[in-house]
Formats: C-alpha cells, structure tokens, sequence
C-alpha cells in the first residue's frame, strides 16, 4: 500500500514537473512567427490628419526585444521608423517608434512617434496583430488610434 502513495506521489510530481516546461515550449512557439513582415493599417480617431493609414512593419526577435522598422504611408506622405519592443503575457506585443529614420511630410506637419499595444492572435491560419496605440510630436500629443495588421507569408 505504501508502493501505491509513491507511485502516486511520482506521477504529481512528474506531471507538475514537467507541466511548466510544457506550457513555456507551447507559448514560445505560438510566438516564434513574430518575426517578419506585417502589412496593415493604423488608424487616427477624430481629430489626425486622416483616418486611415497603410502600416507595415519589419520585425525581428534580438536578444530578447523586438527590434525593426514601421513604414506609415498616406497620399504621398511617409515615414521610416525604428522600432523595438518587448512581448508581455505571451500574447501581448509592446512596440514603440524610437527615432524617425526617413520621412515626406506638408510644411507644419510632423509624425507621430507612437507607442503600441497588440495582441498576437491565430484566427484560421492567419497571424494578426491587432490593438491601439498613442503617441506625441515634439510639440503635442497626437490624436490615438487602431491597429490591424496580418503577418506576410514570406515569398518563396
């Protein structure tokens, strides 16, 4: 009978032993398709320039961080920006515009620097990030908005 309570005993441990390398194998590999190229748009409430912009970013995982650059076009209107970040919870992407790299802009105009909070999501085999985000110019705080954005399947 004392044999039947180690038995039992083994298996618990064994399973809440290896129950949280399980999880952390399954959530890392949820993630691993951050990496890439994201095609989208970013939207401004009431108030912004426009309401709609097209948004892409290049991302990749760098020692722990997101790091790439975000690409807004709207009209003839653009900005290059590098980018990082950090995912939270497993599912949740912090990203945040560092430094203008290039831009076209209307005299008086300037760009957001953004900050924004996605959420990774798998809906019918397609990768999305999707969120709000908020951000300011040197000498305001910019009107917020929305995020979509789908993972580009790479070219073969």
């Amino acid at each position: 009978m004392y044999w039947r309570y180690l038995i039992s005993l083994a298996l618990i441990l064994g399973t809440f032993h290896w129950f949280p390398a399980a999880l952390y194998a399954q959530e890392k590999t949820s993630l691993q398709n951050i990496s890439g190229h994201w095609k989208g748009i970013i939207t401004q409430e009431e108030g912004g320039y426009r309401t709609e912009y097209k948004f892409e970013l290049f991302i990749r995982i760098k020692d722990n961080k997101i790091v790439g650059r975000s690409y807004v076009f709207v009209e003839d209107l653009n900005a290059e920006m590098e980018i990082t970040g950090a995912i939270r919870n497993n599912s949740e992407i912090y990203l945040r515009d560092i430094k203008i790299i290039g831009h076209r802009e209307h005299p008086g105009m300037e760009w957001c620097l953004r900050q924004l909070f996605l959420s990774y999501q798998v809906e019918n085999e397609k990768i999305t990030l999707e969120g709000r985000w908020q951000g300011k110019t040197s000498f305001s705080t910019c009107t917020p908005g929305k995020v979509k954005l789908t993972k580009v399947d790479p070219r073969a």
